[in-house]
């Protein structure tokens, strides 16, 4: 899909959606006065979402464009076609939605669970995000998907990466390095992988053959770990590694790439409460084979 990896593809907010309700803060250009409130919106998706006794959670958003898109959450698909200025309901019923994934205005798919269970299943949508059906994955629970249209997809799970050419319907899987923690495709053989390594920390592997060959071109020392995220559009590679977690606070690193991985530049680091994360040091590929050191203080900020 044609959209950098913060901002989710959404359909278009004039398939299969109900009435028009205007909700608070937005400032988008509208024949209808953008106002306060929610016009009864929220009465009107707990009549049907099956979370009627709980406050309405926002778990994703996806836009097409920048007028165009789509918010989802427990129970409840809304969408709007004027920045958010209105919204209207598109969904209402058992999907409690914890990602959307929009290659175009009519093909969807979903992450979603129902009430009251914590398995997470993969469904599509074909009319825009009104009517849902389950797609099977026999033991396959991803974590997110990324679909680039209404065919081909790459889903990923915490240890692995899949393709799907028949919109879901079966499932390939990629070729990944052992411990690998995260996994990303730009393209079927451009592809990125977190790896950690004990006694040394993360290392973020690419290949440009399909996973056949891997190659490392970060390498993050840390004596702990605890998971990873990876996201790709074209050329940019973002990696959200994880560290120590306490008093309900998680440490995380960000680390950028705008040239396929030749490149590595910390974005942000958060540490955890009353906590100092271990010493992190980030060692670099060139195409010189002298790799780079750049030390990173003991307490990130």
């Amino acid at each position: 899909m044609e959209t950098d990896w913060c901002t989710r593809i959404i359909v278009n907010a004039g398939l299969g959606m109900g009435p028009v309700h205007t909700l608070s803060g937005a400032n988008a250009a509208s024949s209808q006065a953008c106002g306060k409130g929610d016009y009864g919106l929220s009465a009107t998706l707990k009549k049907g979402s099956g979370v009627e006794e709980q406050h309405l959670q926002f778990t994703d958003i996806d836009f097409l464009n920048d007028t165009t898109g789509r918010a989802g959450g427990e129970g409840f698909l809304i969408g709007t076609s004027n920045a958010g200025c209105t919204w209207q309901s598109i969904y209402t019923g058992q999907w409690q939605f914890t990602q959307l994934d929009f290659p175009n205005n009519v093909n969807g798919y979903a992450l979603a669970r129902v009430k009251d269970s914590p398995a997470t299943y993969l469904i599509r949508t074909k009319d825009g995000g009104s009517h849902w059906t389950r797609l099977d994955t026999p033991g396959i629970q991803f974590k997110r998907i990324d679909f680039r249209n209404k065919d081909v997809g790459y889903g990923y799970t915490y240890n692995g990466a899949y393709q799907t050419k028949d919109g879901g319907v079966t499932w390939s899987k990629m070729n990944t390095p052992a411990n690998t923690r995260a996994a990303a495709f730009a393209t079927e053989k451009q592809g990125y992988a977190v790896v950690v390594v004990p006694g040394s920390g993360y290392h973020l592997k690419q290949t440009s053959d399909g996973g056949k060959n891997w190659t490392t071109s970060l390498r993050v020392v840390s004596d702990t770990w605890g998971g990873a995220d990876l996201y790709v559009h074209g050329q940019q590679v973002w990696a959200l590694l994880y560290g120590d977690a306490g008093m309900s606070q998680q440490s995380y690193s960000l680390y950028a790439s705008g040239n396929q991985g030749k490149n590595w530049t910390q974005v942000f680091a958060q540490s955890t409460a009353g906590e100092v994360l271990h010493q992190v040091q980030i060692v670099q590929a060139k195409e010189t084979d002298q790799p780079t050191r750049v030390d990173i203080p003991a307490t990130w900020r």
